[in-house]
């Protein structure tokens, strides 16, 4: 169920008895981005965890010799044919081939990418007219005001990372009240972990007739942690 930003910040400020809830008005719109960049930074980071978790797919046509991708994509990870007569392989994948190799898969239908958009790779079977769908890891909706509502698909349970984001984030603009900044960022990054847990395995028995696809080139990436805002 998703929350509005009015009830994360209220919740927010009553984590600590040092706050003072009729400063909330004039802090309004700086609150509101608070919650704004911790919401795209937890998407950001599923992203790249767990790409399907907050995911879709649409069905985009070719306009102006190109397929533009999703304006609402972090990261895309598969195109499909969708059966046109001059695109290929029908609910098959397409595959992305570097702009300067157009020719590294010559045989399998292929496109490159060159800004937001996909063009085909200009040999034999590749596409060239219709339509591509397009899966992608998706952003959340910008929330923007005090009844800006986060996005329905974000567990609850996760939803204390805001909480004690504004209570961090509250602190801070105190001077850190004592101590109080380090005790609110040690419970949002409590709740942090759980969440980079959940996405790690919150769905295990998916078979596969291949091996696992590896998408990044590296093991390690920063800790979503050291990404939100308020310290930490």
């Amino acid at each position: 169920m998703a929350a509005s930003v009015q009830a994360i910040v209220d919740a927010g400020f009553g984590l600590s008895r040092y706050s003072r809830p009729e400063l909330i008005p004039a802090q309004s719109a700086a609150l509101t981005q608070v919650c704004n960049r911790t919401q795209v930074t937890l998407f950001q980071f599923a992203a790249r965890v767990n790409p399907l978790y907050f995911s879709d797919q649409v069905d985009v046509a070719l306009t102006s010799g190109a397929w533009s991708r999703p304006t609402n994509a972090e990261a895309v990870f598969r195109l499909e044919g969708r059966g046109a007569a001059t695109t290929p392989n029908i609910t098959g994948e397409v595959l992305v081939v570097p702009y300067d190799d157009r020719a590294a898969l010559v045989g399998q239908p292929a496109v490159y990418r060159l800004g937001t958009r996909f063009f085909s790779a200009g040999n034999t079977g590749d596409p060239t007219a219709g339509e591509l769908r397009i899966f992608y890891a998706r952003r959340p909706a910008p929330l923007s005001t005090f009844a800006s509502l986060t996005d329905a698909a974000f567990p609850d349970e996760f939803l204390p990372i805001f909480h004690y984001e504004i209570a961090a984030f509250n602190a801070r603009a105190d001077g850190g009240r004592d101590g109080e900044l380090q005790e609110m960022v040690a419970e949002r990054n409590r709740h942090i972990a759980l969440f980079e847990q959940f996405l790690e395995h919150e769905t295990l028995n998916e078979t596969r007739r291949f091996g696992e696809l590896r998408r990044f080139p590296v093991e390690q990436r920063a800790p979503l942690k050291a990404l939100v805002q308020a310290g930490g």
